[in-house]
């Protein structure tokens, strides 16, 4: 009989396995995203620094000369193209503090990230020409930042959700379906079924702990085999002990019942013994009171040898002997009356 599973089958563990992982994956994301905005905030403040000396070195050269011979067309095209850096929103000249020329939209919320002196030597003095301001575009750096932590945390996403997949697959064809066959095994185990094997197809060399599990529960099932055939034998020889017991019991008992009934019945003769024994020697008693009352002297004829009664009748001495005791009498010839009144018969002869 091969056991079958009787229960539902889900992958609770690998759900499980997948929501614990799923919301370690969170708050990893989390903590990554953190360190990911940190460190692009970083680099783009660090993109921004090289885009300054980048304009620095390009374009102050430029705009000192521009400010020295007062070419204010120059000026104004210099400041266009470092307004269209998308790093820049807002480039201007200061000369005295007083505002020369601008390109791009000021705020006044933000103070100048980038504020650099505009110098000119001629003849041994150093003139004083200007200042350039520079201010960021806070909206494209956020943007930027705002990007690379998507494209990170998207990875990221897909990343765990390739992995979740791969994991839940893994784990339903390397643990869930092996321990669903366990799992059935188990579930239909009884005593005729322990002569099956549970057969596990092993997924991994050296055997992991599924498999160990498998031999546990092979090595329990021989045990259980074993014991129920112990159990059985024994089970068999007190039922024929009990059957072969009932009937000794049953044999025993028609012979106590018989030898019971043997005993009442010779009870029962012995009583009626008893009770005949005792009329017996009630009668005896009578009868020894009759004969007692023929003692003494009593009246017998000398000639027919008659006795007289209490009443003056004249009987015959074995008459008279019968009524008053229960002594019965035989006839017979003595020898003197025999040779007396049969003497050709020889009744007496030697």
């Amino acid at each position: 009989m091969n056991p079958t599973f009787q229960g539902s089958a889900n992958n609770i563990i690998a759900k499980q396995l997948i929501r614990k992982t799923l919301l370690f994956a969170g708050l990893t994301m989390l903590l990554l995203s953190i360190i990911i905005g940190c460190v692009a905030y970083y680099f783009e403040k660090e993109s921004l620094q090289r885009q300054f000396h980048k304009i620095e070195s390009s374009c102050i050269d430029s705009i000192r000369t521009a400010l020295w011979i007062s070419d204010t067309e120059m000026i104004d095209a210099l400041l266009m193209g470092i307004g269209d850096f998308h790093e820049i929103e807002y480039a201007g000249i200061y000369v005295n503090g007083i505002l020369f020329s601008e390109t791009g939209q000021k705020s006044t919320d933000q103070e100048m990230d980038w504020i650099s002196p505009i110098t000119h030597l001629y003849d041994g003095k150093t003139y004083q020409l200007g200042e350039l301001h520079v201010q960021k575009n806070d909206g494209f750096v956020k943007k930027q930042i705002f990007r690379t932590v998507f494209i990170a945390v998207a990875t990221q996403v897909l990343s765990i959700l390739i992995i979740c997949g791969a994991v839940l697959w893994l784990m339903y064809h390397s643990v869930i379906q092996r321990l669903l066959v366990i799992t059935s095994y188990t579930s239909a185990m009884s005593m005729e079924s322990l002569g099956t094997p549970l057969i596990l197809e092993k997924s991994s060399e050296p055997p992991d702990e599924l498999d160990a599990l498998t031999d546990a529960i092979n090595h329990m099932r021989l045990n259980l085999h074993h014991e129920f055939i112990h159990r059985k034998k024994a089970e068999d020889s007190v039922r024929e002990h009990r059957d072969n017991l009932e009937k000794i019991v049953e044999e025993r008992t028609g012979i106590l019942k018989s030898t019971n009934e043997k005993l009442i019945q010779e009870i029962d003769e012995r009583k009626e013994i008893e009770s005949e024994r005792e009329a017996l020697i009630e009668k005896l008693q009578d009868a020894l009171s009759d004969i007692k009352q023929l003692t003494g002297l009593l009246p017998i004829c000398s000639h027919c040898k008659k006795i007289r009664d209490d009443k003056g009748y004249w009987q015959q001495i074995e008459q008279y002997i019968h009524e008053h005791s229960d002594a019965q009498f035989s006839h017979g010839i003595c020898q003197e009356c025999a040779k007396k009144y049969y003497p050709d018969m020889e009744l007496y002869e030697e």
